[in-house]
């Protein structure tokens, strides 16, 4: 793969926004300089170099180095000492809850893509956000962590700049990253002429080495040195693994990544339509939005959902697909490759382990529960199971209406007495008692028999709902149970006579306000 590398340095701090930065007034800087606005910076040298104030996009060697995507402007991320490249941290990586990590190792780390894990510790996501491979004095490979710095300044903004006042004036926040500090970028293409042009644009005699990237230049943001251009002849993003083709592929994100369904135009959270004949096995991914900016349209661009960098995709060993994403490592996947988007590493995991562990079987993992480890995973089960049945509760009492004529406030304020009596002593007889009861009060049973549910009345949806408790709630969730491992939550007695008189509890509940509502 030919590059074009170069180093960035801050000479001050450097604004380009997150999408979601909360505050409109504020602005949250990302921690690394997106390719989006590297390529408007040199697209700005460009016009600078021809005298030009406006792009011509009919101009062919604009389209040829800018718009044809054959020329891709990666993310500048953060670098070492000797220019070294950091990459985003694989979000397969954990820690033990609690305990302290070397940042200039790997030495407590995990690799849940490719190592078991003792579950019966509590695990945790790195808090760092890059890495750069290196060595210890062994010989081994380990990782660097760190992450970009950032510092937060206030602004005020006035309309009159003579005066300060509550009506004229706005306060606002940016967090930028700190000058300083050193950005690793590289520009890749298969056309080296092309390469060589942007090289020109970047070192030639008429080039400044000092340009401007990101928002708020005039408030002292975006500028930055151009330092150590390079043409690379045969360049890698990652330390390149040669594994054991029998051992899983894994597909590691090196940047936000944006994969669109080719049926439905929607974005999805993962790459295996991409892959074509591949589904993962294990994946460990976030969600992110993708925007940006257009200045010549001086208007923000559709915002997108993606894939975060540093997502992480497991796949059973196949050397048809292995030979697929060799291909795919070089030039990307997905939407706005050409902007940095959409880089992946294969198998760069098995760069930091010297020994790779094969895959657990799932029956001997589980025979190796201790008892109060099985207790626990039942009672999160049970948790997950809950969660469910809240939401299949809401979705029930939504949807079910007691029609006009409704009995009077006393007789429905009795039915919600019974029930919470009954969810008291976990007796759905209760209920049953009542309603035997009111039977032998005609004027009662008649007020009953008049409201309505659907096609029944009151009364006989009442009876219905009680003795049919465990089937409404089994349909509701018998495709959808949660399970960890092999214990599977189950819907007790128990409970599903407490989410039916909830149920009940819940629909007289809202026919009462409706009706305080109506007398108002």
């Amino acid at each position: 793969m030919i590059a074009l590398t170069f180093q960035f340095r801050l000479l001050e701090p450097v604004l380009v926004g997150q999408v979601n930065g909360g505050d409109p007034n504020s602005a949250i800087g990302l921690n690394y300089i997106p390719g989006s606005a590297i390529r408007g910076a040199i697209i700005h040298q460009f016009l600078t170099k021809r005298y030009k104030s406006a792009i011509d996009a009919s101009d062919e060697e604009f389209q040829a180095l800018f718009l044809s995507g054959s020329v891709c402007f990666l993310n500048a991320y953060p670098s070492s000492r000797n220019g070294q490249r950091a990459l985003p941290v694989p979000l397969s990586w954990r820690k033990k809850k609690d305990e302290s990590i070397d940042t200039s190792s790997k030495e407590n780390i995990t690799d849940f893509a490719m190592e078991m894990w003792d579950i019966e510790k509590s695990w945790v996501n790195i808090d760092k956000k890059f890495c750069i491979s290196g060595k210890d004095d062994a010989g081994n490979a380990n990782a660097m962590l760190f992450d970009s710095k950032h510092e937060v300044k206030i602004h005020n903004a006035r309309q009159n700049r003579q005066s300060t006042s509550k009506e004229t004036s706005t306060v606002f926040r940016y967090q930028a990253l700190n000058a300083g500090q050193f950005f690793a970028g590289v520009i890749i293409s298969s056309d080296r002429a092309r390469l060589e042009k942007v090289n020109l644009i970047l070192t030639g005699s008429e080039a400044v080495n000092v340009i401007s990237i990101g928002k708020s230049h005039t408030a002292g943001y975006g500028l930055v040195a151009l330092e150590d251009v390079r043409l690379v002849e045969d360049w890698a993003e990652y330390p390149l693994v040669n594994k054991d083709p029998e051992q899983e592929i894994i597909v590691t994100l090196l940047s936000d990544t944006i994969i669109r369904d080719e049926k439905t135009g929607i974005c999805i959270p993962t790459i295996d339509p991409v892959l074509g004949m591949a589904s993962h096995e294990k994946a460990f991914t976030r969600p992110v939005i993708c925007g940006g900016f257009n200045r010549t349209w001086n208007l923000p661009l559709p915002q997108e959902w993606g894939i975060q960098a540093g997502s992480v995709f497991v796949y059973p060993a196949n050397q048809v697909l292995k030979q697929l994403l060799t291909r795919l490592v070089e030039c990307g996947i997905g939407e706005r490759r050409a902007e940095g988007f959409g880089r992946i590493a294969v198998n760069w995991n098995a760069h930091w382990i010297g020994k790779l562990l094969k895959k657990m079987p799932i029956d001997y993992q589980l025979n190796q529960l201790k008892p109060q480890s099985t207790a626990l995973a039942k009672r999160m089960v049970e948790r997950m199971l809950r969660v469910k049945l809240d939401a299949a509760l809401l979705e029930k009492v939504n949807s079910t209406d007691i029609m006009a004529p409704l009995p009077s406030r006393s007789q429905l304020s009795g039915i919600r007495g019974a029930c919470r009596t009954a969810i008291h002593d976990g007796d759905l007889s209760i209920i049953t008692l009542y309603l035997d009861n009111m039977r032998n009060r005609s004027k009662i049973h008649r007020q009953f028999e008049l409201a309505r549910i659907d096609q029944s009345s009151l009364y006989n949806w009442l009876r219905n709902v009680v003795d049919n408790h465990i089937t409404i709630w089994d349909k509701m969730i018998k495709d959808n149970k949660p399970s960890i491992g092999e214990i599977n939550a189950e819907l007790t007695p128990n409970l599903a006579v407490e989410y039916t008189i909830r149920f009940m509890d819940a629909v007289i509940h809202k026919s009462l306000k409706a009706q305080e509502v109506g007398e108002k």
